[in-house]
């Protein structure tokens, strides 16, 4: 956990959201036995969304300047929002539209909320490591 701490706060999201995208899937796997294959599918389809405008954020934060970094965060920020509505789309058109069932719309809700959840706890373990 040291070496996790030491890390930026987009590469502790990621290292964060990977971790619990992975255990999320993991818990959720006993559904593959009652024949529910979309959750954990639509789980890992959400986390995974959900982790790579963190991914571009880890990817060019230390090189640029204050004044590009603003402007490549509203970027990523929109190409995140874009993203999250593209994996809720794409799971509802092919459940509802197309009648495939690989990824479960809640389930897709959820995992995108995984990403989320870990720039919250990065933040809250960054600001406790400079305040405390």
């Amino acid at each position: 956990m040291n070496k996790i701490s030491q890390l930026s706060i987009s590469k502790q999201t990621v290292v964060i959201s990977s971790i619990i995208t992975i255990i999320a899937f993991l818990t959720s796997t006993f559904c593959f036995f009652l024949g529910w294959f979309d959750i954990p599918l639509g789980i890992l389809f959400g986390g995974f969304i959900s982790t790579i405008p963190y991914v571009l954020f880890a990817y060019k934060e230390d090189t640029m300047s204050p004044n590009r970094n603003i402007k490549y965060t509203i970027v990523v920020i929109v190409i995140m929002t874009l993203l999250h509505i593209l994996a809720l789309v794409i799971s509802c058109v092919l459940t509802y539209v197309v009648y495939i069932k690989l990824f479960n719309l809640f389930a897709t809700f959820g995992g995108i909320f995984i990403g989320l959840a870990s720039n919250i706890i990065a933040n809250i373990l960054d600001g406790r490591r400079k305040h405390g």
